[in-house]
């Protein structure tokens, strides 16, 4: 008899997270073991659903269960406004589909759902919740109703051990790729112009603004770059950016590229991946492992879940979050020797190879599935 598994993602747009999300609620579908229902939030931009609709997923609805914001009153009431719907939608859906399991990855919708949940529940994490007052305040309420927490890396797995959460409750199921064969990158050294690339939201914890300043210490230089940059986000900061790179006279040499969710449009011609969060407990990007899958070489700050994708010196380079000079001087490197470039890149495809594979990261999300 198949197990019936409740979905709840985040959905209101369609990055990292979600992006994993959206793999393991495929393989659940696929699979003849379960049978899923996918909770939508009712605030999102059409992509999460688009996405189901394209894996042949019709088991999904949509409520509209927010959250309460002291800095946006009107997100806060509409909320408020939405609430009953929401819960009686939740309870609806709750006896009539009878889950075995409730699998999401917020905390938000466990808090507030909670009291009504009889099955054992999965919450997968990806953040460090230690340095949000009010995400540590909530979970050690919820703790009680969570059966397992799976976690993207061991970083994450030691955050929640210092909140006092039990260890043996905690499960690491690292992101993982398919590492096709046609993603192997081939022509290292065919090109004139290294390509950089940085994928992912345009948010000032993204670090930009520090590759851009890296960038400027190479330009004129005899070895010619380019830097594209892949997604959307935070408007103000994007003009930020842009002033920042007119000051520095580096139109030239960058390119925005937008939000492309075909990944070998991204990387197919990509030389090198540059990772510059300045949050310094970044607990895993998902871009790095695409990279890493395609051959690329990544540099990245050190800090987080980073050491435990990039093996420095060997696949890419790790420097201090923030510090340009340092990423300039690991840029200088990837610049001058195209030989290094090529062995970082196969290591950096072996480990996904042996580490973060597409079938190991779902093998192990069954298997926590099957010790409920």
């Amino acid at each position: 008899m198949s197990r019936r598994i409740l979905i709840m993602p985040t959905s209101y747009n369609v990055f990292g997270a979600e992006t994993n999300m959206l793999t393991l609620i495929k393989a659940l579908h696929a699979s003849s073991q379960y049978q899923i229902h996918v909770l939508i939030s009712g605030w999102n931009n059409g992509q999460f659903e688009s996405e189901l609709k394209k894996a042949g997923i019709c088991n999904y609805s949509f409520f509209k269960l927010g959250w309460f914001y002291l800095s946006k009153p009107l997100w806060t009431v509409d909320g408020l406004v939405h609430l009953p719907a929401a819960y009686m939608h939740f309870l609806r859906l709750y006896h009539t589909f009878k889950p075995d399991v409730i699998f999401t990855n917020t905390y938000r919708y466990l808090f507030q759902l909670f009291p009504f949940f009889t099955c054992p529940v999965v919450l997968k994490i990806q953040d460090q919740l230690s340095v949000d007052r009010q995400a540590r305040w909530i979970l050690l309420r919820i703790d009680r109703k969570i059966h397992y927490y799976c976690v993207v890396s061991d970083f994450i797995r030691m955050d929640l051990i210092s909140l006092g959460i039990n260890p043996d409750k905690i499960k690491v199921i690292h992101t993982g790729m398919e590492a096709e064969a046609k993603w192997q990158k081939t022509n290292y050294l065919k090109q004139d112009i290294l390509r950089i690339g940085m994928v992912g939201q345009i948010i000032p914890r993204k670090g930009h603004h520090v590759l851009i300043q890296a960038l400027e210490k190479l330009a004129d230089k005899s070895h010619p770059f380019i830097l594209e940059i892949w997604g959307t986000g935070d408007e103000t900061y994007i003009r930020k950016i842009k002033s920042q790179i007119q000051d520095l006279k580096l139109e030239e040499y960058i390119i925005w590229k937008g939000y492309e969710s075909d990944r070998n449009r991204i990387y197919q011609d990509m030389d090198l991946l540059v990772v510059p969060t300045t949050f310094p407990q970044e607990p895993f990007a998902v871009v790095v492992v695409e990279a890493m899958a395609y051959g690329i070489p990544v540099i990245a700050s050190n800090g987080g879940g980073f050491p435990e994708i990039i093996d420095h010196g060997k696949n890419g380079f790790l420097f201090a979050p923030g510090d340009a000079d340092e990423l300039a001087q690991y840029i200088a490197i990837m610049l001058q020797q195209p030989d290094l470039r090529r062995k970082m890149g196969e290591a950096a495809r072996k480990k996904v190879e042996q580490q973060f594979t597409k079938e190991k990261m779902l093998h192990a999300f069954f298997d926590l599935l099957n010790e409920m």
